[in-house]
């Protein structure tokens, strides 16, 4: 079990994370928008991902709608529990 206390972390505005959607339900995550990957066909496309705590959207599932605090809609990719008991969440996103 992890014992670190990552609160401080999903603090809003103070931490990383920012208040955002999950199907209309408010979170706070921290997004990621790192480098671009490969596709096939060949395509580049930029990865953007959200992390936050399982226990306030427990019913994450793919194809839902993500909005950034911006406003900016993704679509969910895939759901992925973290390592290493899921207490954190992390969601692969698609814009649009």
């Amino acid at each position: 079990m992890f014992a670190e206390d990552m609160s401080v972390f999903f603090d809003v505005p103070a931490g990383f994370a920012r208040a955002c959607t999950l199907n209309g339900v408010p979170l706070k995550a921290i997004l990621d928008h790192g480098p671009a990957e490969a596709y096939d066909p060949p395509a580049l496309t930029p990865v953007h991902s959200a992390l936050f705590h399982s226990a306030e959207a427990p019913g994450a599932a793919e194809g839902q709608v993500f909005l950034d605090d911006g406003g900016v809609s993704y679509r969910v990719r895939q759901v992925l529990p973290e390592l290493p008991d899921g207490a954190l969440t992390r969601l692969m996103l698609a814009r649009g």
